[in-house]
């Protein structure tokens, strides 16, 4: 891709994020810009946070309408996607971009269409975290450069912010388990604590306190140091 036309697709990318509100259809209008500038086969998989598998949230609509992407986002679901299958999963597992020439020669390769020859995948990255990756595909051999690669890291920068704001914002609703004595959250049959849930949704970086409330109660159930007395306790001086 040449500077110019890198430069005209970025500003595509950038009007897209200023003037749709909805993030999730900020993701596929991301993924129709690249489309229409020539990488074929856009997608961007969401990778879960609490497992390994990997969920289509936007994919091109190969010049038809929404109604063939919609029915392309349920076929592609019925894959059992993961991050130990396919060069996406690689991607999103390692967390390093990938560029196949051939993909009949790569031992990552796990083919959805049979007609792809070359393909080129990137991670999607907020705050240190893997949230996904940005695919694309053709069935031309040898079709990516160094230089689309860089591009659509470039890309996946913009779609990190968008979907982290995604998982805030939109994240899922349900009823979550936390036991009543470590505070620990159930997540499938796995429990987690509650910073190992925040680090997965945040890009900030936890670090532990103490709120005046626990401080006015553990600094009265302290041993006085005086006594050797629990705190709170007073000797009887009668």
């Amino acid at each position: 891709m040449r500077k110019g036309e890198a430069l005209e697709v970025l500003h595509d990318v950038s009007n897209c994020i200023a003037e749709i509100e909805t993030r999730m259809e900020i993701v596929r209008g991301i993924v129709d810009v690249l489309e229409v500038r020539g990488f074929e086969l856009p997608a961007v998989l969401r990778k879960d946070p609490f497992g390994d598998t990997l969920s289509p949230i936007a994919l091109g609509k190969q010049g038809n309408d929404e109604w063939f992407r919609a029915e392309d986002m349920a076929r592609v679901s019925e894959h059992d996607l993961r991050t130990n299958v396919g060069v996406t999963g690689w991607v999103a597992k390692v967390g390093r971009s990938l560029r196949l020439d051939d993909v009949s020669r790569a031992p990552q390769y796990y083919g959805l269409r049979d007609d792809i020859c070359s393909e080129l995948c990137v991670p999607i990255r907020f705050g240190g975290q893997v949230l996904g990756v940005l695919n694309t595909e053709t069935t031309r051999k040898s079709a990516y450069k160094k230089s689309d690669e860089r591009f659509l890291e470039i890309v996946a920068s913009q779609l990190g912010s968008v979907m982290a704001e995604c998982l805030t914002r939109e994240g899922s609703v349900g009823v979550l388990s936390i036991c009543s004595y470590c505070k620990n959250l159930a997540i499938g049959e796995d429990w987690f604590a509650v910073e190992h849930i925040l680090s997965q949704l945040t890009a900030h970086k936890l670090s532990h306190g103490i709120c005046p409330a626990c401080y006015e109660r553990k600094l009265w159930d302290a041993p006085d140091t005086a006594t050797g007395l629990p705190g709170g306790t007073r000797p009887d001086t009668r």
